[in-house]
């Protein structure tokens, strides 16, 4: 099953390797639509991480769980030119944690997010800039 490709996702399985140039990279509403229409469909946001690429952009990484075939797990990503994104939070309220980091670990924020503050009481990752606005 690993490194099998659906349209939008390089697929694999739990502990399974998928070369980082064979990772879907979409637009972000495609990116979005993603991972709302796969977890409506049953699956589960395993993770959604970032990647800063600069001091500006940063690349995120969505990894859900394909509720159709046990064991698959499909991976896509996308690409912020800001640190500025439509939240999927009302949309997906499974993602509101991952967004909080996203938050504070790449410094992006998450427009429209219902309660969007840090995740841990700790020294954020250093980011120009800062990491949440005042």
């Amino acid at each position: 099953m690993a490194n099998l490709h659906e349209t939008n996702a390089a697929l694999t399985t739990n502990s399974g390797v998928v070369p980082l140039k064979s990772i879907p990279r979409l637009g972000f509403e495609v990116f979005r639509r993603e991972i709302i229409q796969r977890v409506a469909a049953g699956g589960r946001v395993m993770s959604l991480f970032g990647v800063p690429v600069d001091g500006r952009r940063t690349d995120i990484f969505g990894v859900v769980e394909v509720p159709a075939s046990p064991k698959a797990i499909a991976v896509f990503s996308t690409h912020l030119e800001t640190n500025r994104y439509e939240s999927m939070t009302l949309d997906c309220p499974e993602v509101h944690l991952f967004e909080r980091e996203l938050g504070e670990q790449c410094g992006l924020i998450a427009e429209r997010h219902p309660w969007f503050k840090p995740v841990r009481y700790a020294k954020p990752l250093p980011r120009p800039g800062g990491n949440f606005p005042d």
